[in-house]
Formats: C-alpha cells, structure tokens, sequence
C-alpha cells in the first residue's frame, strides 16, 4: 500500500494533514481516478523547494518516483528541471534519489514564457515549462496548450 503523508501549505509552511490518509483513497469527483493514478499520468511535477536539493527530491513519495521523471523547482527566481536517470527499483532508495548526481537537467529550451511557446513542428504531448504562468503545459493540437488538469492555458 501507497501510505504516503499528505501535506498542506499554510501561511508558508508545510503542515501535516491527518489523519493519515492513502493516495490511492482520494478520488477525482469526475472521473474517479486516485490521485497516485493522475499523479502517475504525469511525467513532470512542478514541487516546492524544501531546505535544500536532497529534501526536496525526497519529498516526492517513493510511489511515483521512476526512471525518466522529470521534477522542476523554483530556487531564488531561478527555474531547475531535472530528469531522473538510473532504474526505477533505485529511485525507492532516499540516498540515490535525493543525489543530484544522480539527475540530468534538462536545458531550458521547453522553458520560457508564454510568448515564446513553439508554434512548428510541435506534435499532441509535447511539454513546455511557461515561465509567465509557472507550471508545465502540454500540446492538445490546433494550438491549444492544456496544464495538467486539461485546462487551456
């Protein structure tokens, strides 16, 4: 089972929110998914910086963690995307997964502003870090952007 600690953010700090509750229990009114399944769907999460590198990395519960996910973190302005790059049986381990030499990251051509978003050769997924909005978006087709609920943005 999927027992992860869910937080929330209040007045800038992270509290713990109990009871303890499994991801896999709390479901999308609309679709019925859980949200280890949507946050699964994903390969990119967008998560705040905790302390440090290590600590952030960690945050991310062991149940999503795998080969090719890619995290961003926003530090002093500064936008860092990372992709994961040894074997998912790895990434359970705290030691591996928190060494940012254990990361590649990722340049930032599929990172600017709204603006500067590509508009040839694109194809349906394809991601794009929008700096003007702050979070990840992907190709729908005829030129819509949709974030990770499948809003347009």
């Amino acid at each position: 089972m999927d027992n992860e600690q869910l937080y929330k953010r209040q007045n800038g700090n992270y509290k713990e929110v109990y009871p303890n509750t499994l991801l896999s229990s709390i479901l999308d009114k609309e679709s019925g998914k859980s949200l280890k399944d949507i946050i699964n769907a994903y390969n990119h999460l967008y998560v705040p910086f905790v302390n440090n590198i290590y600590e952030t990395l960690t945050a991310i519960p062991i149940c999503i963690r795998r080969k090719g996910l890619w995290v961003t973190w926003e530090i002093e302005d500064e936008i860092n995307t990372y992709q994961f790059d040894l074997s998912t049986a790895e990434a359970a381990d705290d030691s591996v997964w928190g060494n940012i030499e254990s990361w590649t990251k990722i340049l930032d051509k599929n990172n600017r502003t709204t603006e500067d978003r590509p508009t040839i050769n694109l194809y349906i997924g394809q991601e794009y870090f929008d700096t003007t909005i702050n979070k990840p978006i992907w190709y729908k087709g005829n030129n819509e952007w949709v974030d990770a609920t499948g809003t347009p943005v």
